[in-house]
């Protein structure tokens, strides 16, 4: 629905961590910028993330399940800005 694209298929992965591409054209580092100016703690800053153009979303701890399940809208809404 967010238009992201998953480095992996769930079952090869930690079910802690989702590591996605962004669709051609789309910059990880804006959207990863947009969601931390709102609060979202997602990781694209490091070297190996930019270089591919991935963002890495980790639920640690306990995440409210209200906040996970508003994350796709807020994405989706946020591409759209993250052009270039």
């Amino acid at each position: 629905a967010t238009g992201l694209e998953p480095l992996l298929a769930a079952e090869q992965v930690s079910p802690a961590v989702l590591t996605c591409r962004l669709p051609p054209g789309f910059s990880a580092v804006r959207l990863g910028g947009i969601l931390r100016d709102e609060a979202i703690w997602v990781s694209f800053e490091s070297g190996y993330l930019m270089e591919r153009n991935w963002i890495q979303f980790c639920t640690f701890g306990e995440p409210l399940a209200a906040e996970l399940a508003e994350l796709p809208s807020r994405i989706a809404a946020a591409l759209p800005y993250c052009r270039g």
